[in-house]
């Protein structure tokens, strides 16, 4: 019999995929309410009085890739959908600059809150990352008010907005019908009477910049959140003096600048906030000691000139948390120097070589310095009794080879020498002459050897002190220095130059009389 196989037909598929999809719709999505905002974000920045309030009043759009759009006279801020991309600050006056999401790697896409405001859920353990657009000071342009005509408007150009203007506000797209404008304001050519201009816009209605508030859900969340920021080519970052910094361009002139940051807590307290800078790194230093949570914290960047307020603190504002006294350091003697040619020893010894290769001198030097590290009154007191003056230090000079101390001399070498002679002895000698012996004049030649003992003199090199002083650097350091020399007239020699002190070293710290 052969193995059965279940084959799916057709008939079965259209019941299966309808059960699968009502099962797909029954899974709610995680940390969205029905209208796709996130309600623990939106409740932990309600808590915090007029902050939601602060976008609502700023024109904001959004695209495929980004979550917030927003424009203005004085900067444009894009607010991308996927954290990784970082939020881009570009102002009029200057290059963008953008502004890395802390934790980008773990948050989650954006979600909307509320208008001009999203948020990048799972940014850290137990927070979120809050992206708001705020208001600027730059008011919306003057518009002439339309006169009175029965002539329908002319549309505006691609990409413009419609603009309306009515007595209480300017808005887009506005469906009131505009006041008709005044019989007195009504101008001719031949009127020199000026058409008054309408009220400007009301304050924020245009983009000044983000705030990126980071949201600690609990005790467990970080406490630490680092923003990247991206600073254009031949620009600079530097501390303003009042807990933010300023955005500078190549020419030194402030294009954006990071409001000093603040901190609420659950109970509208303020709480202990702080940035420090690493390069181009800003990171905010949240201290969460007795604070309640959640925890929403702030950093603003806005164009050069914008002002974001704090929100207030209605609560009484945490403390910090105390720093544990540091345990009292062991004091120290320490010593430490430099030598043109040796070393220095912890013992506060300094050796110094010299040579020479004949018909020239050597001059070197050398310093030790003497401290006392972590001394009391007492033991800084012991300190200049016994290494502040010279009578505790001994500066030497010793000869090595071909070496006397103080002057050159003159030194005999010995040795025995053998010579060898031929003496030369006029004379006559017999010579034999056919048959006789006849006396002739001869030579008779004799070598003579003799030993004797040869000393020969030369001058040795000369090695000399040139000088030694001590000066007190400070109430607990002390400075010793020596210069020798060493001078050879004839041939090459050797020597060495030293500084010692006696080693009162346990005396000094008290550890012995």
């Amino acid at each position: 019999m052969k193995p059965s196989r279940f084959v799916l037909g057709r008939r079965y598929l259209p019941p299966l995929i309808l059960a699968l999809s009502l099962v797909l719709l029954a899974i709610p999505a995680v940390g969205a309410g029905d209208d796709g905002t996130d309600p623990v974000a939106t409740a932990a920045l309600s808590d915090v009085p007029g902050v939601l309030d602060t976008s609502s009043s700023v024109a904001a759009t959004s695209d495929g890739d980004s979550a917030l759009v927003a424009h203005s006279a004085s900067v444009s801020v894009d607010v991308p959908t996927d954290p990784s991309a970082g939020v881009t600050v570009d102002p009029a006056a200057g290059a963008a600059v953008n502004v890395g999401v802390p934790n980008a790697d773990q948050a989650g896409d954006a979600v909307a809150v509320a208008a001009g405001v999203i948020v990048y859920p799972d940014a850290g353990t137990s927070a979120a990352v809050a992206v708001q657009v705020v208001p600027g000071d730059d008011p919306a342009p003057v518009v002439d008010p339309a006169p009175a005509s029965s002539d329908p408007a002319p549309a505006p150009p691609d990409g413009a907005t419609a603009t309306t203007t009515t007595t209480e506000t300017t808005t887009t797209e506005a469906t009131t019908e505009p006041d008709p404008a005044p019989e007195a304001a009504t101008t001719t050519a031949a009127d020199p009477t000026p058409t008054p201009a309408p009220d400007p816009a009301p304050a924020g209605s245009s983009a000044g910049g983000v705030r990126m508030m980071t949201m600690l859900q609990g005790p467990d969340a970080p406490t630490d959140y680092a923003f990247p920021l991206s600073i254009p080519d031949g620009g600079t970052i530097a501390s303003d003096g009042d807990g933010g910094y300023d955005i500078l361009d190549a020419a030194g002139v402030k294009t954006l600048h990071i409001a000093a940051p603040w901190a609420r807590d659950a109970d509208q307290a303020a709480v202990p906030v702080s940035y420090s800078l690493d390069g181009t790194t800003l990171t905010m230093h949240i201290d969460t000691t007795g604070a309640s949570f959640p925890i929403v914290a702030d950093p603003a960047i806005v164009a050069a000139g914008v002002i974001v307020p704090p929100p207030a603190s209605t609560g009484a504002p945490k403390a910090a948390a105390p720093q544990p006294a540091k345990p009292a350091e062991k004091p120290e003697l320490q010593c430490t120097g430099a030598a043109s040619s040796g070393s220095v020893s912890t013992s506060c010894s300094l050796d110094v070589g010299l040579f020479s290769w004949g018909h020239g001198s050597d001059y070197e030097s050398g310093t030790v310095i003497v401290k006392c590290k972590n001394c009391g009154t007492d033991q800084l007191s012991r300190l200049q009794h016994f290494y502040g003056s010279m009578a505790s230090w001994k500066v030497d000079a010793k000869c090595g080879s071909n070496c006397s101390e103080g002057a050159s001399r003159q030194i005999g070498t010995g040795q025995w020498v053998t010579t060898s002679s031929v003496v030369i002895k006029h004379t006559t000698c017999p010579t034999l002459v056919g048959r006789s012996i006849v006396l002739r004049p001869c030579d008779i030649r004799t070598v003579v050897t003799t030993t004797e003992w040869k000393v020969t003199y030369h001058p040795t090199c000369a090695l000399n002190v040139l000088g030694a002083s001590i000066t007190r650097l400070s109430s607990d350091s002390y400075l010793v220095s020596a210069a020798f020399r060493l001078t050879c007239p004839d041939g090459g020699g050797s020597g060495s130059g030293s500084i010692e002190s006696s080693d009162f070293r346990t005396a000094v710290l008290g550890f012995s009389a």
